[in-house]
């Protein structure tokens, strides 16, 4: 799910300008600010005191790895 999340607020960045985003273009600071907010969120909500009543559990540090690899793929491609 984190996936999801992750993959559809940064598309955002991507879509905005034909420049390479977060290198030769970058967002306005408010905008930047609120997609960091929106990422932590989504990350910090299966370690909170929350994630059992949602019936979410905390994700081993391997699938950050591949969560890293799959949205720097997505980026590239996208």
């Amino acid at each position: 799910m984190e996936e999801r999340l992750l993959t559809q607020t940064l598309i955002v960045h991507i879509i905005r300008t034909a420049k390479i985003p977060l290198i030769q273009s970058t967002a306005a600071l408010p905008m930047l600010l609120v997609t960091l907010t929106i990422m932590a969120i989504g990350i910090y909500i299966p370690f909170s005191p929350i994630a059992s009543g949602l019936g979410f559990v905390p994700l081993p540090a391997s699938y950050f790895l591949w969560l890293a690899l799959i949205l720097s793929s997505y980026c590239v491609l996208t």
